[in-house]
């Protein structure tokens, strides 16, 4: 902040580096999934266009099962669906 009144941006950032991409996929579908492999993706957004590009990286660990020690009890409709793992999506 340049001055307390009023706000306004004094400048603007430009992310520089390159562009990620990360699926998040049911456990199942990446067991045979390997670094390297080539992916297609496709965008609802964008009907009849698809991506190509390589597996990047796994992140096949979820911490769903971990729970944060609190004294309130868990609500059951803030934890609905299975576990999501992650693949990288590289060009």
């Amino acid at each position: 902040m340049a001055v307390p009144l009023p706000l306004r941006a004094v400048m603007v950032f430009v992310h520089s580096e390159d562009q990620r991409l990360f699926a998040a996929l049911q456990q199942n579908a990446l067991q045979r999934v390997n670094v390297g492999d080539p992916a297609e993706v496709a965008f609802d957004a964008l009907p009849g266009q698809v991506f190509s590009g390589r597996v990047g990286q796994l992140v096949d660990v979820v911490s769903q099962g971990q729970l944060q020690p609190t004294r309130e009890l868990l609500d059951p409709e803030s934890r609905a669906g299975p576990g999501r793992a992650l693949a990288e999506i590289r060009d």
